[in-house]
C-alpha cells in the first residue's frame, strides 16, 4: 500500500489526495485543502485497501473509490478538485447558515423515487479475492425496519403507535426491494458495516 510516513494510508480522502498529487501530478494548490482535510476527519474511521492491476481512467477510478465512502468529488469554480462529504448528523447552529428567501426561489418540484428504486434491505459484499473475482465476505442483510421500526419487535414510536416502517404502505414486498452492493475497495469489516448503515 500506499506510506503516509511510516502508515499505510487507508483514509479514503487521504488515498484521493495521495493519487492525484502523486499518479496524476496534481499540485496541492489546486485541491481543496478544507474540503480534504473535512472528509478526511468525517471519514476517520474508514478504512479502504485494494489493489489497481490494470490501466484504469484515474476520473473513473476516483468515482469508483468514493462509491465505497460517504464522500463526493467535485471541481469547484476556482478548478480545485474538492469532496463533498454527507456527515452522519447536522447541527442547527453550525451546518445551516444560508436561508433561502422565499420570494426570490423562481420554481421548485417534487417527486417521489420509482417504487423500483427503493431500497429497504441491503448487504455489502466486500473483501474481493482479486485471483478469483468472488468477494469473501458479506454483512448480512440490514433492513430499513431494524433501523427505524415496524413494531414487530416491540419498538414504536414513544408519541404516534402508526409511525414507523411498512413495506405494505408502498404495495412492496421485501424480497422486491433489496440490494447487494459490491465494495471492490473495502476489506475491513467495520468499514464495509459503516457504508452498509450509510
Amino acid at each position: 500500500g500506499r506510506l503516509q510516513g511510516d502508515q499505510v494510508i487507508e483514509n479514503p480522502a487521504s488515498i484521493i489526495r495521495n493519487l492525484v498529487t502523486t499518479e496524476l501530478n496534481l499540485p496541492e494548490e489546486d485541491i481543496n485543502a478544507s474540503e480534504f482535510n473535512s472528509s478526511e476527519t468525517l471519514h476517520s474511521s474508514f478504512k479502504l485497501a485494494f489493489s489497481v492491476k490494470d490501466k484504469v481512467d484515474s476520473k473513473k477510478l476516483i468515482e469508483e473509490i468514493c462509491t465505497n465512502t460517504k464522500m463526493f468529488p467535485r471541481i469547484n469554480g476556482q478548478n480545485t478538485l474538492g469532496m463533498i462529504t454527507i456527515k452522519d448528523s447536522y447541527s442547527e447552529d453550525t451546518d445551516y447558515v444560508k436561508v433561502i428567501e422565499y420570494n426570490r426561489i423562481l420554481g421548485y418540484k417534487f417527486t417521489r423515487t420509482k417504487l423500483d428504486e427503493v431500497k429497504s434491505k441491503i448487504t455489502v459484499m466486500y473483501n474481493i479475492d482479486y485471483a478469483t473475482g468472488d468477494f469473501r465476505n458479506n454483512t448480512g442483510w440490514f433492513s430499513a425496519k431494524d433501523f427505524l421500526g415496524d413494531g414487530d419487535l416491540g419498538f414504536k414510536h414513544p408519541d404516534h403507535d402508526d409511525f414507523g416502517y411498512r413495506l405494505n404502505t408502498f404495495n412492496l414486498e421485501e424480497e422486491d426491494s433489496k440490494l447487494t452492493f459490491e465494495a471492490k475497495y473495502i476489506k475491513d469489516r467495520e468499514t464495509a458495516y459503516k457504508l452498509q448503515e450509510f
